[in-house]
């Protein structure tokens, strides 16, 4: 599990919501925005946001947003400091595998230019 300083809160992304510079980049199954922190030593911070649109049940929000932070944790390491990234998922994502996730993920913050 990906540690809780290295998590974004709720109150944090909505105070990057108006925040006009920012990255967006897409995904079948995500889309990604990039916040870049003042201090760019700071320790990047990661959060998954799925709607109830989406999912309907907690359960599957839950597991799919386990799922995100399981791949993140595997890719922290590699991840520069300094930014915020949001994952808003989208319906292709539910029924992705963990593998899949990993592989979308990973193109992202590569495209984003993050890892």
């Amino acid at each position: 599990m990906l540690p809780k300083k290295h998590k974004a809160t709720s109150a944090q992304v909505e105070a990057l919501k108006k925040i006009p510079q920012k990255k967006t980049h897409h995904s079948p199954s995500f889309t990604l925005l990039v916040y870049k922190k003042r201090d760019q030593k700071e320790v990047s911070t990661i959060t998954f946001i799925i709607s109830k649109k989406i999912a309907t049940k907690a359960v599957l929000r839950n597991k799919l947003k386990r799922r995100g932070y399981s791949v993140a944790q595997e890719l922290f390491f590699r991840i520069q400091t300094g930014f915020t990234l949001v994952f808003y998922f989208k319906k292709e994502s539910v029924h992705k595998t963990h593998k899949e996730f990993f592989l979308e993920i990973q193109k992202l913050l590569k495209e984003a230019h993050v890892l």
